[in-house]
């Protein structure tokens, strides 16, 4: 299997695919041994963008999953527009001539 090089990024623990690591360092791994450290962004591959400090919405949803939580989706941030709420269709009222059942109180009946 070909290895490819990673660099640590600050959302890594201690540990990375078993390595002791510290934010920077770089790291030779097989694609199955890179897989997991990908998804949790504790490893970019060489080259690439670290992330922010903040995790993704992603990254949350996997960390609460494996904590046996569920995570609602967070409210849109301030300069996101909010899209306005809309207003319940009426719903028409049936006509008198269209067949609707017709009811009587037991005082109207004949004797």
């Amino acid at each position: 299997m070909t290895k490819e090089t990673y660099t640590v990024t600050k959302l890594a623990g201690p540990y990375v695919a078993g390595h002791r690591v510290s934010v920077g360092d770089t790291l030779e791994l097989t694609e199955n041994e890179a897989r997991y450290e990908l998804q949790t962004q504790a490893i970019v591959r060489k080259g690439e963008k670290l992330p922010s400090d903040k995790p993704t919405p992603e990254l949350e949803q996997i960390q609460a999953n494996a904590r046996g939580e569920t995570v609602t989706p967070a409210e849109p941030a301030a300069s996101e527009p909010t899209p306005a709420p809309s207003a319940p269709t009426p719903t028409p009222a049936p006509a008198a001539g269209d067949g609707a059942a017709k009811t009587s109180s037991p005082a109207s009946k004949p004797s």
